[in-house]
């Protein structure tokens, strides 16, 4: 992964995963909001030096893994 060599760490994946999918369109999104291209490799160098650099986390959990869309 990306982020995991940004940050020097080794990948590890727990669990198996889904037989189904969550596939979303987000073209009304899209269309709604006003967009600034950020490539994905700028998000996640960021992501990566702000952790590095001790940056305020919140503490809170990011319920990825929820999949019924009850947050």
């Amino acid at each position: 992964s990306t982020l995991a060599a940004l940050m020097d760490k080794p990948v590890a994946f727990a669990g198996t995963e889904a037989a189904d999918a969550l596939v979303v369109n987000v073209d009304a999104l899209q269309q709604a909001l006003p967009h600034t291209p950020l490539p994905l490799k700028t998000l996640l160098a960021w992501s990566a030096d702000w952790v590095a650099q001790g940056g305020r986390l919140l503490g809170k959990p990011t319920r990825f893994d929820v999949r019924s869309g009850a947050y």
